[in-house]
């Protein structure tokens, strides 16, 4: 279907940001591309509770060859003038991932990642 990773990766964002929407969450979308994250929402406050931002990275998966895993890069290359590998420790709460043959989502605590 796509073919080169931009289009992968923008299909896995627009996918997860409809999702969201659809289960009613105010998804809100970080202003420049310094930041670390893809999509944000919006959690209330409520009894005992605070108020919460949950910043997500969105990735574009696929299943392993035995086909009982789903692959994905958590870090991306950044960095100025040179690409380096950099993690998202401290920078979001979730993964969100989306296989693109399957249209299916899965949602990753970050802490799960090493």
């Amino acid at each position: 279907m796509l073919g080169d990773t931009a289009r992968r990766g923008l299909a896995a964002y627009l996918a997860v940001a409809q999702r969201l929407i659809e289960l009613g969450f105010e998804v809100l979308e970080p202003v420049g591309n310094h930041l670390r994250y893809d999509l944000a929402y919006y959690i209330a406050a409520s009894s005992g509770q605070r108020a919460q931002l949950v910043r997500i990275q969105c990735k574009s998966a696929r299943l392993s060859k035995d086909k009982t895993c789903l692959l994905f890069n958590a870090y991306n290359l950044g960095g100025e003038g040179k690409r380096q590998k950099q993690g998202y420790q401290g920078y979001i709460e979730y993964f969100s991932i989306y296989t693109h043959g399957s249209r299916k989502f899965g949602r990753i605590s970050k802490i799960l990642i090493h």
